[in-house]
């Protein structure tokens, strides 16, 4: 079992359960802490994606544990883009650019995020910036 660390994110401690799966490499139990972190808010911010770009930018984090932690972004990518279509486009942009497209498909089971993730590459990059041709609330957080 995950002992300490699965204790802590039963009793909703994130940041520490966060912090023991860290030092463990379980980067599965990082992401989780993260969504579970940020998941209750409705307007759920930036934050775990400022920590998961400050872990990938960190140069003493091992490159195999590098890969685990991008294979569990990708993973994860149907509860991210959930909790923040803007952020996890970036996110991959910065730390995977060849993923970009790819990882697209790990969304064809949730079009609708499939499609806020799209959205929020292409505003990424610039496009559909102020041409009046859809809704512009970004994260989509309407009933729709």
């Amino acid at each position: 079992g995950g002992g300490l660390a699965e204790l802590a994110e039963r009793a909703g401690m994130y940041k520490l359960c966060y912090a023991l799966n860290r030092t463990g490499g379980d980067y599965q139990g990082v992401l989780r802490a993260c969504v579970a972190e940020r998941g209750g808010s409705a307007g759920a911010g930036e934050g775990p994606f400022v920590l998961l770009h400050s872990l990938l930018s960190d140069p003493s984090l091992p490159a195999s544990h590098r890969t685990s932690l991008l294979n569990a972004i990708l993973d994860n990518l149907p509860s991210l883009t959930a909790l923040h279509a803007r952020a996890t486009a970036s996110l991959l942009l910065a730390s995977m650019p060849s993923q970009v497209l790819t990882a697209c498909s790990r969304l064809d089971a949730h079009p609708p995020l499939q499609f806020r993730y799209l959205r929020a590459l292409l505003r990424l990059h610039g496009w559909g910036r102020g041409g009046g041709d859809g809704p512009s609330n970004e994260e989509g957080g309407g009933g729709g």
